[in-house]
C-alpha cells in the first residue's frame, strides 16, 4: 500500500496485464494505492506485483505492472489486482486484460480491456472499449463512446451525446439527453427515453424506443420488430416501411396537435417485422 497527499482531483494512468482494476472515488484529501498478486500462492503473480511501478508527481499517478508476452485464457505469466482510492472528479485512463470497476464520481475517463467486463458508476466524458466483455455504466456526463466486439452494453443515464457499438450483443439505454448513435450486428436495442436525435441500427434484433420527444429518430432492422412511443402533445412526422410485416399507427397520431412547439421525425424500416407507433404520457 502507498499513500499520497492529494487535496485536489488527480489524473491516473493504469497499465497492467491480467488481473483486476478497482477505482473508488470519494471526498478525500489523499490517494491510496494497492497492488497485490491475484493469487498470493502463485509465484508468477507475486513476482508481477513486486515488479509493479507506482509513481506520483505533479498531480499524476502512474501504476504499471509487467505484462506477459503471451497472455491467454489458460495463463498470463503474472496477474495483479490494483485498487486505487482517490478524490472525487479525478480522471482515469486504465488499460488491462482484466475486469475494471469504478465506484463514486470520476471526471473524464478512458477504459480499455481485452478480456473482461467494465462496470462504471459515474463519470464525465467516457470512452470504454472491450474486445470481449459486457460494459455497464450508471451515469455519464458529456460525450459517451462505448464499444465491445462481443458483449452487452447497458447505460442507465447519459447527460450528453453518445456513440455505442457492439458486434454481438444487446444495447440498453435508460435515458439519453443528447444525440445518440447505437449500432449492433446481432442484438436488440432498447432506449427508455430519448430527448434528442437518435440513430439505432441492428441487423438481427428488435429496436424499441419507449419515448421520444424531439429531433430526428432513425431506426433500422433487417430482422426484427420496431416499437416507438411518441410523447403526447408532440407533432410527429412518420416515414415507416416494412417489407414483410404490418404497420400500426394510432388514430390520434394521424392528425397533429392543434398547438405544439415540438416536433419529432420518425423514420423506421425493417425487412422482416412489424412497426408499432404509440402515444405515451410525459415521464
Amino acid at each position: 500500500m502507498q499513500t499520497f497527499d492529494t487535496p485536489e482531483p488527480i489524473s491516473v494512468v493504469i497499465d497492467i496485464g491480467a488481473g483486476q482494476i478497482r477505482i473508488d472515488a470519494s471526498d478525500r484529501a489523499d490517494t491510496v494505492v494497492y497492488v497485490v498478486p491475484s493469487n498470493e500462492n502463485d509465484d508468477a503473480d507475486v513476482e508481477c506485483a513486486e515488479r509493479a511501478r507506482v509513481e506520483f508527481a505533479n498531480g499524476e499517478l502512474v501504476v504499471k505492472a509487467p505484462k506477459s508476452k503471451s497472455i491467454s485464457l489458460f495463463g498470463s505469466g503474472g496477474s495483479v489486482d490494483v485498487k486505487v482510492d482517490l478524490p472525487t472528479n479525478s480522471r482515469v485512463d486504465a488499460t488491462a486484460t482484466a475486469d475494471i470497476q469504478t465506484r463514486g464520481r470520476l471526471g473524464a475517463c478512458k477504459f480499455s480491456t481485452s478480456y473482461g467486463e467494465i462496470n462504471i458508476d459515474q463519470t464525465g466524458d467516457l470512452r470504454s472499449q472491450a474486445s470481449s466483455g459486457d460494459i455497464t455504466v450508471i451515469k455519464s456526463v458529456g460525450h459517451t463512446d462505448l464499444t465491445t466486439a462481443n458483449g452487452r452494453i447497458r447505460v442507465h443515464r447519459i447527460d450528453g451525446t453518445a456513440a455505442i457499438r457492439t458486434t454481438n450483443g444487446a444495447i440498453t439505454v435508460g435515458e439519453v439527453t443528447g444525440e445518440a448513435r447505437l449500432n449492433t450486428a446481432h442484438g436488440d436495442i432498447t432506449v427508455e427515453r430519448a430527448l434528442a436525435g437518435l440513430l439505432a441500427k441492428t441487423s438481427s434484433g428488435s429496436a424499441r424506443i419507449s419515448q421520444v420527444e424531439r429531433g430526428s429518430i432513425v431506426l433500422e432492422s433487417a430482422y426484427g420488430q420496431i416499437d416507438v412511443g411518441i410523447r403526447s402533445g408532440i407533432a410527429a412526422w412518420l416515414n415507416l416501411d416494412t417489407s414483410y410485416g404490418h404497420v400500426h399507427v394510432p388514430l390520434e397520431l394521424r392528425d397533429p396537435p392543434e398547438q405544439t412547439t415540438q416536433t419529432v421525425e420518425v423514420s423506421a424500416r425493417t425487412n422482416y417485422g412489424d412497426i408499432v407507433i404509440s402515444r405515451t404520457q410525459p415521464a
